[in-house]
């Protein structure tokens, strides 16, 4: 059963890529726009299909280009809004620690004091390794996803 569900979700979830990947240049931003100040002062407010998402990072010198960080946002929130027919979360704070190097590197998703996606991405990262990645999407699945807790992995 659980082989069944895994199936169902990675198949919606390649149907939603190939959506995502078949617009015309552009496409995906013109659904989200910047939104108003439910976000905490450092962060900047994008608008998902109703959602508000609440970026922030902690690179000073602005390393981490925040066009290109904009873009892969925007892909993978529409890839999540595609396959659920909306985004998954009203609010979600998503934070953005800059790392030595290039990529995407780990993610995590939790509800402390709030939904937070906590993401690593290097200062060098390129365009074409935010268009590869899948890191972001997958932690934006978990915020329709009740934790059930470590002891029942």
């Amino acid at each position: 059963m659980h082989a069944f569900r895994t199936l169902g979700i990675l198949t919606g979830l390649a149907a939603a890529f190939a959506n995502l990947a078949g617009a015309a240049p552009g496409q995906a931003a013109s659904a989200i726009s910047t939104a108003g100040d439910r976000c905490p002062a450092r962060a900047t407010a994008m608008l998902v299909q109703g959602s508000t998402l609440c970026v922030s990072t902690d690179d000073p010198t602005q390393a981490l280009r925040p066009q290109l960080l904009r873009g892969w946002i925007e892909r993978s929130a529409h890839i999540v809004a595609d396959y659920y027919g909306h985004f998954p979360a009203p609010l979600v704070e998503l934070r953005i620690r800059a790392a030595p190097g290039g990529g995407v590197g780990g993610g995590r998703t939790t509800n402390e004091s709030g939904l937070v996606i906590q993401m690593s991405v290097g200062r060098e990262v390129t365009a074409d390794e935010l268009t590869a990645d899948w890191v972001l999407v997958h932690e934006m699945v978990h915020l329709a996803l009740p934790e059930i807790g470590r002891r029942h992995n």
